[in-house]
């Protein structure tokens, strides 16, 4: 590898936050660490996650250990100390104490579809976290852990186990369906109350969350314990990754892109893939200009060259040279509600094509991708025609969550390609496209029955 690549992604041994207990009570912030962990322990306690025990098997009882977290702002500066404690769940055993884990997580999608809907319709707007998240659920195993260094009692639930999080996401969806908000099918982690004089939006993402609503009293205000029992306080992450004001909503780029950029986390030793991941976050939330070049790059995460390695560096340097630059979330009612422009190349690399689309609310840019074609295109007509396949299923669940709220309305897909126009409308000749597998005509249905149109 180039020499000055390598010293480039060469390991440093910074690092924001003690390992371990031990580590913790030797720095020069150990008096911040036991206060964090005695808040941990209280909270654990008040929470009635507690209980001892004295007839168990050992043998079955889960190790457990401090996680450390320092948060910073945007500039950098440390704001708090945070100590969780973490059940080891690696320990676990399938069926013996957990059976099923999935959970779902957010997509900035979603996320860049609630903040233009808040700006397009003049509501309000409100961000929290849930203090102490998963500590609400229950489990349906017996689990015992053995006691950690710094506590005194046997944790019966904690962060860490395997199913904690499905735990929580099962626990929300019920307290939210009690006060009326139904989440969307084709995006669960986004959340609707449809009302004829109040509506709202609700997304989360695990414990943090951002709710906007027509209306004030459904906004829910910093430090406020809501009527489900959840405790409320102000959110961190989506002030990274948003500036709000009273002209517009800007997208900045996200924490990941500070981390890229800054002298002593660009030392840290981190793989490829490590690297792509945290490019590709970058990329979904506000740059979609660097969208293909991600993807392109993680084609060959197993098998880098040092080619590769020099290409990432030229894309880590473009990131650090717009890390200033903004997207701006200004819908106009003048523009129509979704359009959704898509176009694809014919052949490529292995001769498969590579399409690309962004969709477009009031005007306001909320999604895109870029993605290599699965299966190998005959002509422009098919590369184009299986391109609207991937546009026209975004579609569907914004026109789902947009039902009661902007009216009804068709979604649009604007494609520069006659002939697969033609073909998707049912007015054209299939004598030519008939090796096209079944599941991209999907489109043909959506056009019949209107709720798509070309």
């Amino acid at each position: 590898m180039n020499l000055c690549i390598k010293k480039r992604f060469s390991k440093s041994p910074w690092q924001t936050a003690p390992y371990t207990y031990h580590e913790a009570m030797v720095s020069c912030d150990c008096h911040k660490w036991e206060e964090t962990m005695e808040k941990e322990l209280r909270s654990l306690r008040d929470m009635g996650v507690w209980e001892s025990a004295s007839n168990f098997n050992l043998k079955q009882a889960l190790g457990c250990h401090w996680v450390y977290t320092v948060k910073k702002n945007q500039q950098g500066n440390v704001t708090c100390y945070k100590a969780e404690l973490v059940v080891q769940g690696h320990q676990q055993i399938k069926e013996l104490n957990f059976d099923e884990r999935f959970a779902l997580t957010l997509t900035f999608n979603s996320l860049q579809f609630l903040l233009t809907i808040v700006e397009a319709l003049g509501w309000e707007i409100q961000m929290f976290d849930v203090t102490t998240a998963y500590l609400h659920s229950n489990l349906k195993h017996m689990i015992y852990v053995r006691v950690p260094q710094g506590a005194t009692d046997m944790p019966k639930v904690l962060y860490g186990l395997k199913q904690a999080g499905r735990c929580w996401w099962n626990h929300l969806q019920n307290v939210l369906k009690k006060f009326d908000f139904q989440s969307n099918p084709e995006d669960p982690s986004t959340y609707t109350y449809n009302r004829a004089d109040r509506k709202a939006i609700l997304w989360v993402h695990i414990d943090d969350g951002v709710i906007g609503a027509s209306s004030e009293q459904h906004c829910w205000h910093n430090n406020k314990k809501t009527d489900g029992g959840f405790e409320l306080c102000q959110l961190a992450l989506i002030r990274k990754l948003c500036s709000l004001d009273a002209s517009n909503i800007t997208a900045s780029q996200p924490l990941p892109s500070m981390d890229l950029v800054s002298g002593k986390a660009r030392t840290i030793d981190k793989d490829y893939l490590s690297w792509i991941g945290m490019i590709l976050y970058v990329a979904q939330a506000t740059s979609p200009d660097i969208m293909y070049a991600v993807n392109f790059l993680a084609r060959f995460s197993m098998n880098t060259t040092d080619w590769h390695w020099m290409a990432l560096d030229r894309l880590i340097n473009y990131v650090q040279g717009t890390s200033t630059k903004s997207s701006i979330l200004r819908p106009s009612h003048k523009q129509d509600v979704l359009n959704v422009f898509v176009d694809a190349n014919w052949g490529g690399r292995g001769s498969r094509s590579q399409h690309g689309y962004v969709g477009l609310l009031w005007g306001a840019p909320i999604m895109w991708n870029s993605k290599k074609h699965t299966c190998i295109s005959l002509s422009t007509c098919q590369a184009e025609y299986i391109a609207m396949l991937y546009a026209s299923k975004e579609c569907l669940w914004i026109g789902q969550g947009l039902i009661g709220i902007a009216g009804h309305f068709t979604p649009t897909l604007l494609s520069d390609n006659k002939a697969a126009i033609q073909i998707a409308g049912d007015s054209g000749s299939r004598k030519n496209s008939r090796q096209i597998r079944w599941e991209f005509h999907l489109k043909n249905e959506l056009l019949m029955t209107n709720q798509i149109k070309i």
